[in-house]
């Protein structure tokens, strides 16, 4: 019997002392490695999910701990992630070495479903060459132009406004995220499709394309994150978000197919009258290619360059405008100072004029646009703190050594963090986090920041074409919704980035509206 004690109480010994060895190996083994943790064939995966509801603030606590820039991120099944917040590699990724950064097959392979294969946005070598300079080369017209700048003057004083003045009277509580989707999708049918769709009417109708389009973009960036065998056996399956998928794959399709029917129709029939030039730069780019190539493009890639266009100019500007007054909401004084600068602008104006109550209705000119420093300065301290497009995702095509002296494999997958970048101390001071348009003005003047520091619309060779326009259709509407009322939101929670292609909004930003 005391045989028996003394071997149990030995295998009792033995078992405490390998429970306190794994517990203090697995102490070692998580605690000192840097976040984010890896785990066993799903790398930081399961780090990812639970922090997915905050996704960009976790990956800005995780560089700012890694200096900058942070390598030690395994994706599921040891694929390689690397991620940067530091100018000075941003600008060896997006320009020095631009060649050698690439959208690469998995980019392709997760996002072709909704984009189409042949979209700008997928490309790399000489296919991209080739639409990014037809498409530049009518960006960079004069009439082009002029087409954008009268599309916006209507679409914010026939729509935005009457809406705006509708919701005033009758006390309606406005969607404002919805509100400006639906005037950046109408803006870039009319001015770069040609089509009006007409979304944005005072009864805001149902949008099956825009719903079927924003669910397609979600299911396609969650692929990305999940390791690639589990969305391609839903796929398989047809399971899931994939069956989804193939649903509103199939609703963008059909609306874009009709749109390229119909353009592709009005070419044909406009293709012995040398002296018709069209307005809309789809097309404009129909006619540039039956100049040069003597042929027009394949349904394929004409179903791409809509979707391509559509996201270019509808998501981008729609995200921009909804944080920007949000922030106004968070601050009152910046607000106030705005109309100060608007109301100085007009008082200006109405010295020429014999009827002051004019000069309050009368639009803004473009040329009164540039005198907006202030605004400027808001807008682009806004787009600082919530960038529409918060990470550029590249793969590298061979072996590269960063600035900061990190090495990147062949293959990996390589992260600009342009949120993060917004909150760096490294590059905005201790005030990082602070809402301060002062920090773009210079004696009054605003004065913009080295395209590497302050990378929204990306740079590079892969640089947001549309950015002026961009920008002067955000000041177009912000000086004539803030000059004619207060926005007031709903409701007011807790604002936390929604993840996804573009910075979103997590929650519906209901506000009302106050003639002032």
């Amino acid at each position: 019997m005391e045989e028996f004690v003394a071997v149990r109480n030995g295998w009792l010994v033995v078992a405490l002392f390998l429970a306190l060895c794994s517990t203090v190996s697995a102490a070692w083994f998580y605690g000192a490695q840097k976040a984010p943790r890896r785990w066993p064939l799903l790398g930081f995966l399961p780090s990812l999910i639970y922090n997915y509801s905050c996704f960009y603030e976790w990956i800005t606590h995780v560089v700012i701990l890694s200096g900058g820039t942070v390598t030690h991120m395994k994706g599921p099944y040891s694929t390689n992630w690397v991620g940067t917040a530091d100018p000075a590699n941003v600008e060896h990724i997006l320009k020095t070495r631009s060649h050698n950064f690439v959208r690469g097959d998995y980019y392709r392979q997760v996002f072709r479903d909704v984009f189409g294969e042949q979209s700008i946005f997928l490309q790399d070598g000489d296919i991209w060459r080739r639409l990014r300079t037809t498409v530049s080369t009518l960006f960079a017209s004069a009439s082009f132009r002029d087409d954008a700048m009268e599309t916006t003057f209507r679409l914010v004083h026939q729509r935005v406004l009457p809406l705006f003045q509708r919701a005033a009277l009758e006390g309606m509580v406005l969607d404002l995220e919805d509100v400006f989707h639906r005037y950046t999708f109408d803006s870039v049918s009319n001015f770069l499709l040609g089509f009006d769709p007409g979304s944005l009417a005072l009864d805001l109708p149902p949008s099956p394309f825009s719903v079927a389009f924003d669910r397609s973009i979600r299911s396609s960036t969650h692929r990305f994150l999940l390791p690639a065998f589990f969305w391609k056996t839903l796929r398989f399956l047809n399971l899931g978000m994939e069956r989804q998928l193939r649903k509103d794959r199939r609703v963008v399709y059909d609306y874009v197919g009709e749109i390229c029917d119909m353009k592709r129709r009005e070419m044909q029939a406009q293709q012995n009258n040398k002296s018709c030039r069209p307005l809309a730069i789809l097309p404009l780019l129909l006619q540039a290619e039956i100049q040069k190539n003597g042929g027009v493009f394949s349904e394929e890639e004409l179903r791409a360059a809509c979707v391509s266009i559509i996201m270019a100019g509808r998501d981008t500007t729609a995200t921009a405008l909804a944080w920007f007054f949000w922030m106004l909401q968070q601050h009152p004084r910046v607000e106030e100072n705005i109309l100060l600068e608007l109301k100085g602008i007009i008082n200006r104006r109405s010295r020429s004029s014999k009827d002051e109550n004019d000069t309050y209705a009368e639009p803004f000119s473009v040329d009164e646009l540039k005198e907006m420093h202030y605004l400027q300065a808001a807008l682009s301290e806004s787009m600082r703190l919530y960038p529409p497009i918060p990470v550029e995702i590249l793969e590298a095509a061979d072996d590269e050594i960063l600035p900061d002296g990190t090495k990147v494999r062949k293959g990996s997958t390589v992260l600009c963090l342009f949120y993060s970048m917004g909150r760096m101390e490294s590059i905005w001071g201790k005030d990082c986090r602070e809402f301060k348009p002062q920090r773009w003005l210079e004696n009054g003047k605003f004065k913009s920041k080295s395209e590497f520091v302050y990378p929204i619309f990306s740079e590079g060779p892969r640089r947001c074409l549309g950015r002026e326009v961009a920008n002067v259709q955000m000041k177009w509407v912000i000086c004539s919704i803030v000059v004619r009322y207060c926005v007031k939101a709903v409701g007011v929670r807790r604002v936390v980035p929604k993840l996804g292609m573009m910075l979103g909004v997590n929650f519906d930003l209901k506000v009302r509206l106050y003639t002032r």
